[in-house]
């Protein structure tokens, strides 16, 4: 996770300059990750990765996440051996 701070520390001319600013906390980037494991007609893993996309987008970009992985696979075929 990225995350940015900032804050100010103003004089009287800087603000009657630029006017009171505002201490700001923001996430940049963060990612969540899901996976794990279920049985269906034998053995399936299952992962999902979001991502949080604070800064690193286009002005025209309204999503906030994305899905930037996510699959389905079967994790083992099992078979009986006598």
């Amino acid at each position: 996770m990225l995350l940015d701070h900032t804050s100010f520390s103003q004089n009287d001319p800087s603000v009657a300059q630029v006017g009171v600013q505002d201490d700001q906390f923001e996430v940049r980037d963060a990612r969540l990750t899901v996976r794990g494991t279920f049985k269906l007609a034998g053995d399936w893993g299952y992962l999902l990765q979001g991502q949080y996309k604070g800064f690193d987008r286009d002005a025209t970009d309204n999503d906030d996440w994305s899905i930037s992985e996510l699959s389905l696979s079967r994790t083992s075929l099992r078979t009986n051996v006598c």
